[in-house]
């Protein structure tokens, strides 16, 4: 059991692999909005420039991703709540490309929750390569503004866009601080990927290590990259910690402590796991510094201010392990309860969660 973090989109980086190097702009917020030129329109009025004093939002979004079609209805939504701004999705990254009927056929069987003009990006590909490759966008659905400037005002998840489109409609919206949010957030992004290049020989040894039942050699993999690339560590530490545990190496709890004090005073999935390892059965770590464990699974539940039912059931072990079994019952109830009320939970989980409920119960009672 981890620390389980929400997902919100699908991710298309193998398939942006779209003549990337071919398409040179560097699309950001504040860039001029680049053309629309696309291969079919399939609903609504075909829309071939912008106009100047008109908001646009393009969303790309493709037949096969259900996150796509989840966020179809809100852009309906948003389409008649602003109805002086002009929707297009934009179907790109089909398999094929051209795959016009299957295309006409999802749009036709959305019906009035697409509510909007929809054209069919083809294989010529120029909006995934001027939209999303220039933009460095590797998931959909992802949406554009454009502003009455024809100028690109936001950049991001559909779902998310609402309030940033209506500070454009209504003119409150401040160009200049988007764009330097915005390019901090690029570099940042443009950082994490030259780290990735340099660590990639590293990874794939240690994936193969791994994956042939090595856990030494994929242990050493990952010391060697977070040598090689120190600022890797906060990314690859609670990896490395979790395979050193499972070796039972002397020198985990160490490596704990460390990654505690360098990185998790607010991260509290770094905290739930180093504190998870040390007290997983299938683990089976020996002598676990069980006053660290608490402590730090203490720490996870307070940044989760009690609302995590993984973050308690962490805790509960944790306190379970150290043969305070009154307070393992009262943080394990408090699991169950929450994940019991969690509809998305399932139903592993919610079983996995209530079992060490019973067996906490059971040794109480001398079982």
């Amino acid at each position: 059991m981890t620390f389980r973090p929400l997902v919100r989109s699908a991710g298309l980086s193998a398939l942006l692999a779209l003549s990337v190097t071919a398409f040179t702009q560097d699309l950001r917020v504040g860039s001029p909005a680049p053309e629309i030129k696309v291969a079919t329109w399939v609903k609504g009025k075909p829309v071939k420039a912008f106009e100047k004093g008109k908001t646009y939002v393009v969303e790309f979004w493709a037949t096969w991703c259900g996150p796509c079609r989840e966020s179809i209805p809100h852009l309906t939504e948003l389409a008649k709540k602003y109805n002086k701004v002009t929707f297009i999705g934009v179907d790109s990254f089909e398999h094929p490309a051209d795959n016009l009927a299957e295309v006409k056929k999802f749009v036709n069987d959305m019906g009035s929750k697409m509510d909007y003009n929809v054209a069919v990006d083809g294989s010529a590909a120029f909006m995934a390569n001027a939209w999303m490759a220039a933009a460095k966008q590797n998931g959909i659905p992802t949406a554009f503004i454009v502003d009455k400037d024809s100028h690109i005002a936001w950049i991001g998840h559909p779902m998310e866009m609402e309030e940033t489109l209506g500070a454009v409609v209504a003119g409150k919206f401040d160009q200049g601080k988007a764009a330097e949010e915005f390019k901090q957030k690029r570099d940042a992004e443009d950082k994490q990927a030259e780290m990735g290049k340099k660590l990639q020989p590293y990874l794939q040894s240690f994936q193969k290590a791994i994956q042939g039942g090595d856990t030494k050699a994929g242990l050493a993999s990952l010391d060697d990259a977070i040598k090689a690339v120190p600022e890797s560590e906060r990314m690859l530490g609670p990896t490395k910690y979790e395979y050193m545990a499972r070796l039972g190496d002397a020198n985990t709890v160490e490596y704990g402590k460390h990654l505690v004090e360098a990185y998790g005073k607010s991260d509290p999935m770094l905290l739930n796991n180093v504190a998870w390892w040390l007290v997983d059965d299938e683990v089976n770590f020996k002598n676990p510094d069980l006053d660290f464990a608490i402590k730090t699974a203490e720490q996870a539940v307070a940044l989760t201010k009690g609302e995590d039912p993984t973050v308690l059931d962490t805790l509960g072990c944790c306190y379970f392990k150290a043969g305070k079994i009154d307070k393992a019952i009262e943080a394990q109830e408090k699991a169950v309860k929450l994940v019991e009320k969690d509809a998305t939970a399932e139903e592993a989980l919610k079983d996995e969660l209530r079992s060490r409920l019973s067996k906490y119960k059971k040794a109480k009672n001398g079982g």
